[in-house]
């Protein structure tokens, strides 16, 4: 305990065997107290298949809960009754199989994992990723809206003493930068749809969202398909870059640096106009989540090529 923070969180795994010992939630209870060891900086992972075992382990886990410990779902996705699970047990996060974004290129797989997302967002319930180790997997993850990430991407597993001297233990996350991202990670993005609609016989009917954190820099947590080429054409955002900062000297950067004043000393909307070769944009910038002292926020960005009149 004096070398790990005190906001610092393990997850342990338990597997159905694990169950089958008697009393096991109050051995559990028994360990972390004698140890020492706060009950909410332990969480708890059970395979995806367990839930839907005997009654043992679905009362065993009832009262994992009841103890205080947090409970995640995990390899969803893998079993034959992962949705009966997920809805008839209180979970507080649900880690998605690898083998999903394994795949990630494939459509199907895409539209299976982003009504997942959607599904645990609707039930109040944190969805980790498991097994991103690129950028295109990263970007998806975000873009889809996934609260937590793990994989090769950040790091491979590291033995302790390498964990307590790495960046991660001054990187931690707590309650407060929870509810912050999870705002952030709640907001419904449009999916890719066809054009419709026409303006003037011209261009076809544009409207986009982003989510944005704005600090010292504004960075762009998650972005549909269309405002990610838009973002592009631009000329703000480089897609290669992980942390997807806007570059401070374009056009856009600007608007939304004094938009941001406006939502944080005013009103929490703001409204702007902007130029994009010979189209007029109109965006609008919404505050759902701020820092301490105004320092830092998450907005919503939306951009399009029409306005509405009130009549």
């Amino acid at each position: 305990m004096s070398q790990f923070p005190a906001n610092i969180f393990v997850n342990v795994n338990l597997s159905q065997r694990d169950f089958q010992r008697a009393n096991l939630p109050e051995e559990i209870c028994c360990i972390v107290d004698a140890c020492g060891v706060p009950r909410r900086q332990l969480q708890l992972e059970i395979t995806e298949s367990a839930f839907s075992d005997s009654g043992l382990i679905r009362e065993g886990i009832t009262r994992l809960q009841e103890a205080g410990f947090r409970i995640w779902m995990d390899d969803f996705g893998v079993g034959e009754s992962s949705l009966s699970a997920f809805m008839n047990r209180k979970v507080n996060g649900v880690k998605l199989d690898q083998s999903f974004f394994a795949d990630v290129a494939n459509q199907r797989t895409q539209i299976i994992i982003r009504s997942i997302i959607d599904m645990s967002h609707e039930t109040n319930c944190m969805m980790i990723a498991k097994g991103i180790e690129n950028l295109a997997q990263l970007q998806c993850a975000r873009q889809w809206g996934v609260n937590f990430i793990q994989g090769f991407f950040f790091s491979r597993p590291l033995p302790l003493d390498a964990l307590l001297s790495s960046p991660f233990v001054g990187n931690l996350t707590n309650a407060d930068t929870d509810r912050f991202y999870q705002a952030a990670a709640e907001v419904h993005l449009p999916s890719q749809s066809a054009p419709y609609f026409y303006l003037s016989g011209k261009h076809s009917l544009l409207t986009c969202r982003a989510v944005l954190e704005w600090g010292s820099d504004i960075r762009v947590l998650r972005a549909d398909d269309q405002m990610t080429a838009l973002l592009q054409d631009f000329g703000c955002l480089d897609l290669q870059d992980a942390d997807r900062i806007l570059k401070k000297d374009s056009a856009l950067a600007a608007k939304l640096s004094k938009a941001i004043a406006g939502i944080c000393s005013a009103q929490p909307v703001a409204d702007f106009q902007i130029l994009l070769g010979d189209r007029t944009l109109h965006g609008q910038l919404s505050l759902i989540a701020g820092g301490p002292e105004k320092k830092r926020g998450v907005c919503i960005l939306n951009l399009m090529n029409f306005t509405l009149t009130r009549v």
